[in-house]
């Protein structure tokens, strides 16, 4: 693995933005439980000073599913 740095910001910076519900609960002998999220416009814009591009998402719920979309 390779670091590249620069003391000189380019234009465009990526970040990290990581979110999720820790408190979602799937009921015992369930055989399909779903969950649904969302994220409105009004939630991000008191997030975020300004507009953003998002440029990859990962849905990952490691071995408690069977499915997701």
């Amino acid at each position: 693995m390779e670091f590249f740095y620069t003391p000189k910001l380019r234009p465009h910076s990526e970040g990290i933005f990581i979110t999720g519900d820790l408190g979602i609960f799937i009921p015992p002998r369930t055989e399909s439980h779903v969950v649904d999220g969302t994220c409105s416009s009004e939630g991000s814009m008191e997030a975020f000073e300004k507009p953003f591009n998002v440029s990859s998402l990962i849905l990952h719920m490691h071995h408690r599913g069977t499915s997701i979309k």
